[in-house]
């Protein structure tokens, strides 16, 4: 009952708003004292749990020091419940300082167990110590008057003896003192720290004191000149009732704020004497009295939250639930069940049941967090089966899973400062949400990727002990089986029970793709298991478990653009037993830490690769095989662009609409997803890893797009030396390289209508094997441009097909900037005729074609005579390749010598041999091309007799080479005469190979 005395009756009625307002002003003071009545109890509490105040201990000698006592300190992140402290080093600087323990709120046995725990702890700790050594009482240790003899626990005395101590006991005798007078001085110490505390709870009790009996004083006030105001307020019921209504809605401004946290109860006071004599009764004054309230209220829990900081205990509710068959819980218990055997039938049976787990934990109060503890008869079924067959005892019962559900708001703000630390938590850990009743599921994943951080020691210290309560109990329930997850994976292997600890969202992984190249992934879950199956075993084979888990990741596709693709991967393993494991490296999902240091830089080499070939790019090509028809080092056009027009319905080519575009300002990118540079820069890790693994290109040797796996792309090395190994004239080469790598711009071209002459068309005539088309080769290495070579076969005789095949390959040499090779080119060179309309279309083609070509093109052929006059105006160039001089044949053998010595050929080639025979082997007339192919055949030769490559082989290839060209000039011998047809050196020219063919 409340101490305050009860109001008269207010004229007016019930309803009067000075009533309503008086009421809640009642109900506030109420409330107010059985707050203090705690506070008294407590603090009574405290004065029979500490005991009367110690006698005042002796002065301290001349210059002693006691050391101040620390505040109980927090064990660190990590510490599991129950596990003492590990001992002090230094144990002369131990201090007397409580720690606050943990409370759990536990069943009727486990409080007999406790109990029993604390009655031999007393009993252990009233008995002396064993083995202690008689100390004689000396100056300062005891009584002068006690007697020899036993004293209390820290005193002991020698027995009585004839001899007198030796000084080994008088040293040892001296190092117990020190030890007891230190004992003492740190009981002191504890005991004035005590001593402290209680002077500030009665201090707070006395400020309590003195503000209820202002309270008491301003109630009778105010019930005062409520009553002498009561009749004039009635004629303005209406008005004070709507007043009153928008009070409670919206809480009126307070006439009295405290400045800070810290403000001390004289400054409340001293604010309330203000409002002591108020100017008017109505209800503004009744409210401005509960605001007063309210601010003393707030005052004082601060003031007692401050003070009890280091002290207030830390609950826990711990609910036994036993789960039905579909493992919903069907009720919770608040001791642990016990298996209940009916007829062969396993079942579990609960104690002290609790219908609303909830309403028990308000009712209880000062709850921190709440275990829940799931029990189920399949978790332990074959085990209790085994036991009954055996006869044994039963298993204890053993939760299936766990959970905790954070009750207090102190709580749940340290979770959340917890988890403030962490700017990746909630990304990773959406499903843990740091809020009233928000249940965290076991097995506590999130802790096992955070534990090793030491963020909890940045908190405050009230939050630290809270998040180190919180943690330690999962530490204690689940540390065992950290530690096991930890040895799986330091010895690189997995269990289904640890795997879904392997990858956690962020962690980047290889999977491979469907032509089984490594494809990596950046993980946005958790693994989830989603199916178990134990498969039944063949003859002579143990069974086996099937184990199917889901991981969702993202990667990137590209199809012109880089855009971000999600999926959903299945990780799918085989174990012997249930808890098997599996080696990491054999799993279809590998995390890139244990995929090794090679694919790391695979990955990451791929990214930078792929990053370039965004843009028009020449690319060499390492990845050569039989079965891809490509060679190593074959060159390859990366344009996307011109291959998505090419090619619209390929599968690069995908559906306009993505929603997972990457670049800034790019159609649906949002905020939360990863943006790659748009400053050239290239990607950092994670995204480095994620490209594809292909990309098409075209080949410009086959000319057509295929795919190319990225891995597989060089940069591509110019070869500088290829044209100053060009066997020709000085001049002529020096003509030539002016006018590739100085083609003059569109914009300054001479001709007079636009777009037309401003191509270079360049004519290379001669024999054949002179260096035709090395020219057009080595032009193109030194003016670093892509060489597109074009036969005749490949642009058909057909005009309309010939009109449409050169203009495809007019229009790629222009922006691919290509030099465009037309190797013999006899065909479109040819003289036209009235006789045969179908060439001449054909050459009326090529000639348009030419004329608004606008890139280099290169024409090769060995005949000339025949040359139609309408392409003399066109080629910009003509140059004429002579038969090769004895001098210019021994620079080709030197260069092809020279080349395979580079090559590391010293072990198959004797070229000390070689080229003391240069001078005959430059006397054969033989032009470029049948010099590589008697190199070539005799190097073949000596390695099928085991043997060096001499000049011996290369004379026996060059004689084979020599009977073939004699057969072909007996061939034709019988249709000429004895010299016509034949040249200066025996053979026969072009000439008379062109008419023999009439095409002269």
């Amino acid at each position: 009952m409340s101490q305050f005395p009860a109001p008269s009756p207010v004229p007016g009625g019930g309803n009067s708003p000075s009533n309503h307002s008086l009421q809640d002003y009642q109900m506030q003071l109420m409330l107010l004292e059985q707050q203090n009545k705690k506070r008294h109890m407590m603090a009574r509490q405290v004065d029979s749990a500490v005991g009367p105040p110690p006698p005042a201990p002796p002065p301290a000698p001349l210059g002693q020091y006691y050391p101040p006592v620390p505040p109980p300190a927090i064990p660190p992140p990590g510490t599991r419940l129950g596990v003492p402290p590990p001992p002090n080093p230094h144990p002369s600087l131990a201090h007397a300082a409580p720690i606050p323990d943990t409370h759990y709120t536990i069943s009727e046995d486990e409080v007999g167990r406790g109990q029993a725990s604390n009655l031999s702890a007393i009993k252990s700790k009233s008995e002396p110590p064993r083995g202690a050594v008689p100390v004689f009482n000396g100056p300062g240790t005891g009584s002068a008057t006690q007697p020899f003899g036993y004293g209390t626990p820290q005193d002991y005395a020698f027995s009585a003896c004839a001899q007198p101590p030796s000084q080994a006991a008088l040293a040892q005798q001296r190092q117990l003192q020190q030890q007891h007078q230190l004992q003492q001085q740190q009981q002191l110490a504890a005991q004035q720290q005590q001593k402290q505390h209680q002077l500030q709870l009665q201090k707070l009790q006395m400020q309590n004191e003195a503000r209820l009996a202002r309270a008491r004083q301003a109630q009778s006030q105010v019930q005062t000149q409520a009553q002498a105001q009561a009749q004039a307020q009635a004629q303005a019921q209406a008005q004070a009732q709507a007043q009153a209504q928008q009070h409670v809605l919206q809480p009126p401004k307070p006439c009295l704020t405290p400045s800070s946290s810290a403000t001390s109860g004289d400054s409340v006071a001293h604010g309330y004497h203000e409002l002591d004599t108020p100017k008017s009764l109505d209800s503004d004054g009744l409210q401005s009295m509960l605001q007063y309230i309210r601010s003393l209220e707030i005052q004082l829990g601060i003031e007692k939250a401050v003070l009890d900081l280091g002290t207030l205990p830390i609950n826990i509710q711990v609910f036994h639930c036993l789960g039905g068959a579909d493992g919903s819980p069907t009720g919770h218990y608040l001791a642990e069940p016990e298996w209940n055997i009916r007829d062969e039938e396993i079942m579990l049976k609960g104690s002290f049941p609790v219908h609303d787990p909830d309403g028990y934990i308000q009712k209880k109060g000062n709850i921190v967090f709440a275990v829940y503890k799931y029990y189920t008869v399949e978790h332990q079924r074959s085990k209790v089966a085994e036991a009954m067959k055996a006869s044994e005892p039963l298993p204890k019962p053993e939760p299936a899973n766990m959970s905790c559900s954070l009750i207090s708001r102190e709580m749940v703000e340290a979770a959340k400062a917890f988890i403030a630390q962490h700017p990746t938590f909630c990304s990773e850990f959406p499903e843990v949400n740091a809020d009233v009743g928000t249940k965290l599921s076991s097995p506590f994943v999130w802790w096992y990727h955070y534990r090793s951080s030491h963020n909890i020691q940045n908190l405050p210290a009230r939050q630290a002990e809270l998040m180190t309560t919180l943690t330690g109990w999962i530490e204690e329930n689940y540390g065992a089986l950290y530690d096991k997850i930890d040895e799986q994976f330091l010895s690189a292997r997995v269990s289904s029970k640890s795997l879904e600890y392997l990858v956690r969202p962020g962690h980047v992984f290889v999977a491979k793709d469907d032509r089984s190249l490594p494809l990596g992934y950046v993980a946005t879950s958790r693994p989830q298991l989603f199916h178990c199956q134990e498969r039944e075993p063949h003859e002579h084979e143990k069974p086996k478990y099937q184990w199917a888990f889901s991981i969702r990741a993202r990667r990137y596709r590209y199809d012109g653009e880089l855009y971000r693709k999600d999926e959903s991967l299945d990780l799918k393993f085989e174990t012997q037993t249930e808890d098997g494991e599996v080696d990491i490296v054999d799993l279809d999902l590998v995390p890139l830490r244990y995929a090794g240091e090679q694919m790391k830089e695979r990955l990451e080499r791929r990214g930078k690769t792929f990053w370039k070939c965004q843009t028009k790019r020449l690319v060499s090509y390492d990845g050569g095989s039989r079965s891809s028809k490509i060679h190593a080092g074959q060159r390859f056009m990366i344009d996307f662009e011109t291959y998505a027009k090419l090619h619209p319905g390929n599968p690069y080519v995908l559906s306009s609409t993505k929603p997972h575009r990457l670049f800034q300002g790019s159609m649906g990118a949002t905020e939360t997803e990863p943006k790659l540079p748009t400053d050239g820069s290239e990607p950092e890790a994670p995204e480095i890893y994620l490209f594809p693994t292909r990309l098409p290109g075209f080949d410009l040797r086959r000319k057509k797009w295929v795919d190319l796996e990225v891995d597989h792309i060089r940069d591509v090395v110019w070869n500088d030396q290829a044209f100053h190994n060009l066997v020709a004239d000085e001049d002529m080469k020096e003509l030539v390289l002016a006018l590739v790598t100085n083609q003059l711009a569109s914009e300054s071209a001479t001709d007079l209508i636009d777009n037309k002459g401003n191509g270079l068309i360049m004519l290379l005539h001669g024999s054949p094997g002179t260096g035709k088309t090395f020219t057009a080769e080595s032009v193109a290495e030194i003016a670093k441009k892509p060489l597109y070579s074009v036969t005749c076969g490949d642009i058909g005789t057909e005009p309309e097909d010939v009109e449409k095949y050169l203009t495809s390959v007019f229009h790629l040499g222009k922006i691919w900037d290509c030099v465009v090779l037309l190797d013999e080119a006899e065909v479109f060179l040819e003289q036209r005729t009235l006789q045969d309309l179908k060439r001449n279309a054909l050459v009326s083609v090529f000639l348009r074609a030419l004329e608004y070509y606008e890139g280099i093109l290169i024409l090769t052929t060995n005949r000339v005579g025949c040359f139609d006059e309408a392409f003399k105006s066109r080629i910009q160039l003509a140059l004429r390749y002579e038969r090769l001089r004895e001098d210019q044949r021994k620079q080709i053998w030197k260069n092809f010598l020279n080349r395979l010595r580079n090559l590391g050929e010293d072990e198959s080639i004797d070229f000390d041999d070689v080229l003391q025979h240069l001078d005959e082997l430059a006397s054969y007339p033989m032009n470029g091309r049948e010099i590589r192919n008697s190199i070539t055949t005799g190097r073949q030769l000596a390695k099928f007799m085991k043997e060096k490559m001499m000049y011996s082989h290369l004379r026996r290839a060059i004689g084979v080479a020599e009977k073939f060209d004699k057969y072909l000039a007996e061939v034709r011998e019988a249709d000429v005469e004895e010299t016509g047809g034949r040249g200066a050196d025996g053979r026969y020219s072009d000439d008379f190979f062109a008419r023999q063919e009439q095409l002269r």
